[in-house]
């Protein structure tokens, strides 16, 4: 019974560090009943029991992939079969972690970490709440990462896990005397940071959360309805902020049954800037973009990059002929690099939708701001969009720039470089959030380079093999 129980314990846990429970203090706790459940268990039921647990912990945490494919239109057993598949996927995952467990706490923490870098970036990746992302309310502990990027947290976690875990076994707590050195510094150096004087300019800007419900985003006969909510928030926002709007809040696609020359009149007639989402046609193909306009025209577009699999397209098109995208639109195509506006002296980085939670895609020089624009009515009432902000809240840490988050119904964020909301909206309600956000002189290290903690990582295993250990010995 214990080894369904152990397993079941932390992927309750692992569900409690996110909206709604948000108690991300258990971080430091979660791993150790499942670790307790493979003691002394060989690699199969190893595997097996990481599968379990995978299994169990995404099935909770994902719970909203159902009533999201479920309101698109698609029956019980495609969306009840979508979060299946999804967590059964995942959970492999964990099953690797488990096959290759040894009772090595930097072991298994190094190994933790690639595993979780795996996780986000083969098949499309889906990075989607890490160990990293529950720590975000603890922005003492989510500085170091502007240094040593987000898997630093994951590695620290898993060592810390772990050797809590042997103290218990072995009822011998100096075991605990690295983890908690690395604990105590890792906070130390976040104190630091958060006290550390810098050059900073201030500057406004205003997020227009139109609050357009799913049903109507592509209905023709609310297009109007829209276009008149955008000039409602173009009218009544300040003068001197950029405005920034959701993903594809134009109803239709911008240069084909939408006249553009209907939005730049409205900017140029008040003589104002803003990023708004939109659909282009271009080459026969159609993207997810983000657009800059003033009072001159459109200044510059960014093509989504990072398409949601099933949501913007179909993989394997030919297998899956009888699947169609969740969206009304159909498939869209991914842009191929990076765009960066500029408003006075902010350098924007854009990220679109789910763009957010991949590192990989906060990477960028010369910026001092990223704006991140969704649409999370497609997730309705669920705790989705809430754990989609935790991940914008975090870029905004490792980054070390301020992050604005505009959501089509709520919530939308002004988020500082420390990763700390300056103000939120109300869910479902229509809203023109304005403030001012200080922009630093440039990103972060981690952002501005490479990423040391993976480099660190791989140097541990090279380490372990030129020792002459056996990566699938287990010490017992």
């Amino acid at each position: 019974m214990s080894q369904i129980i152990l397993p079941l314990t932390s992927a309750f846990l692992y569900f409690s560090l996110f909206p709604p429970v948000s108690a991300g203090f258990l971080a430091w706790f979660i791993l150790i009943p499942f670790f307790f459940s493979i003691n002394g268990k060989n690699r199969k039921k190893r595997f097996f029991s990481g599968i379990f647990f995978g299994f169990s912990a995404y099935l909770l945490n994902l719970y909203w992939i159902y009533p999201t494919v479920r309101d698109a239109g698609e029956p019980f057993w495609i969306s009840a079969g979508a979060l299946i598949l999804l967590a059964l996927i995942l959970s492999i995952y964990t099953g690797i972690f488990s096959f290759f467990y040894r009772q090595d706490s930097l072991w298994v923490a190094a190994s933790g970490v690639l595993i979780f870098y795996l996780k986000g970036k083969l098949f499309s990746g889906f990075p989607w709440c890490d160990f990293y992302i529950s720590q975000v309310n603890f922005p003492f502990f989510t500085q170091i990462t502007k240094i040593l990027g987000p898997h630093f947290l994951n590695f620290l976690i898993i060592f810390v896990n772990h050797s809590l875990y042997l103290s218990i076994k072995k009822r011998n707590f100096k075991i605990m005397k690295a983890s908690l050195f690395l604990l105590v510094a890792t906070a130390a150096f976040g104190v630091f940071r958060l006290n550390f004087a810098e050059k900073l300019n201030p500057m406004k800007f205003t997020i227009a959360q139109v609050n357009v419900p799913q049903s109507e985003k592509w209905n023709p006969f609310s297009a109007q309805k829209i276009f008149l909510k955008i000039k409602k928030a173009v009218r009544n926002s300040d003068e001197e902020s950029l405005i920034v709007f959701p993903e594809a809040v134009l109803p239709g696609v911008l240069n084909y049954d939408f006249e553009e020359k209907n939005l730049l009149e409205l900017f140029q007639k008040r003589d104002k800037k803003a990023i708004v989402g939109a659909l282009y046609y271009e080459k026969a193909k159609l993207f997810n973009t983000s657009v800059f306009v003033s009072s001159k025209g459109i200044e510059g577009i960014y093509r989504k990059m990072h398409l949601v699999p099933f949501g913007e397209y179909v993989p394997l098109r030919s297998v899956f002929s009888f699947v169609n995208v969740l969206n009304e639109i159909g498939d869209t195509s991914p842009g191929n690099k990076k765009t960066i506006f500029e408003f006075h002296n902010a350098k924007i980085l854009n990220l679109i939708c789910n763009e957010v939670i991949y590192p990989d895609l906060w990477h960028a020089k010369s910026i001092n701001l990223i704006a991140n624009i969704t649409n999370d009515a497609w997730y309705g009432k669920t705790q989705a969009p809430y754990q989609h902000l935790l991940h914008a809240r975090f870029c905004a840490t490792a980054t070390g720039v301020p992050v604005i988050f505009a959501n089509n119904c709520g919530p939308s964020a002004l988020i500082d470089r420390f990763g700390r909301i300056v103000k939120i909206t109300q869910p479902f309600k229509e809203t023109l959030l304005s403030g001012k956000l200080l922009l630093p002189q440039k990103p972060s290290f981690w952002a501005r380079n490479f990423d040391l903690t993976i480099i660190f990582v791989l140097a541990i295993f090279l380490w372990k093999i030129l020792r002459g250990r056996k990566c699938l010995t287990i010490k017992v």
